[in-house]
């Protein structure tokens, strides 16, 4: 993850590519530039905005493996992010077990009734309504 310093929004880049460093996609709260190439090779990635930014000299890694703010949410090293096409969460990681188990239960409940509703319409039924595999999922945890 990177964040912002100041009231200015800046890039940021710490190794590329990011997964050399443990990483399995990006979250910023600054701007993402190459966003066909980064589509491309398939690099999962939530950034505030897309534009072309480039400030040489002043991109520098000042920290790692500390808390930041980023998207106004504190982030500390361990905590759980995800994010989708919907957006970017932040779990902390002394609540992450809690907040898993009532996660799965509320993504099972969803799928069911959705599926309920694609059985009413006719729908063929695709992954996102797939709860068996879900549940063989954490089965196998």
């Amino acid at each position: 993850m990177t964040a912002a310093s100041g009231s200015r929004r800046r890039p940021g880049r710490s190794g590329w590519p990011p997964w050399t460093r443990g990483a399995a996609g990006i979250v910023t709260d600054g701007y993402c530039r190459d966003t066909a190439e980064i589509t491309a090779q398939r690099t999962p990635i939530c950034s505030r905005h897309r534009g072309r930014t480039i400030i040489p000299g002043r991109i520098k890694v000042v920290e790692t493996q500390t808390t930041i703010a980023c998207g106004g949410t504190q982030v500390s090293p361990g905590d759980m992010v995800g994010c989708d096409d919907d957006g970017v969460i932040v779990v902390p990681a002394e609540v992450a077990q809690e907040v898993a188990t009532h996660a799965r239960a509320i993504l099972l409940a969803d799928m069911r009734a959705r599926r309920k509703h694609y059985d009413a319409l006719g729908m063929k039924p695709d992954s996102s309504v797939d709860y068996d595999a879900v549940e063989r999922y954490y089965a196998d945890l």
